[in-house]
């Protein structure tokens, strides 16, 4: 049940996002937001030769909107030969970054349905 719960949740996003050092001053990259869930993404990478720290600060969210701001760590890496696919698993959320993340995640589903592109 809680399974099948969690993959409810999840959602195709194919947004812009930023990886930034924990401490929030140096930025890494920028990459795309492929899926998106409440506890975390999946993004992948154009660069396959840049290494990342286990521990990050992710970015997102529209642009007229107050963007989330999330320490993550990652969970998984996979290489193809154009992209690096990664997964990222956000770390001491509170149950209000839980709750904007769902209504979030709403929001992009209700967009998407009406065929609005970003």
């Amino acid at each position: 049940m809680a399974k099948e719960k969690r993959f409810a949740l999840r959602i195709s996003a194919n947004l812009p996002a930023e990886l930034w050092g924990v401490d929030d001053i140096s930025f890494l990259c920028g990459v795309r937001l492929i899926e998106l869930s409440p506890g975390g993404c999946k993004i992948s990478l154009e660069k396959q030769e840049l290494s990342l720290p286990q521990g990050l600060t992710i970015k997102f969210g529209l642009e007229k909107a107050i963007p989330f701001n999330f320490s993550a760590e990652i969970v998984w890496s996979n290489k193809s030969d154009e992209k690096t696919y990664i997964g990222i698993k956000f770390k001491n959320l509170t149950m209000h970054d839980k709750e904007k993340t769902r209504k979030y995640i709403h929001d992009l589903k209700y967009i998407n349905r009406d065929g609005y592109t970003m």
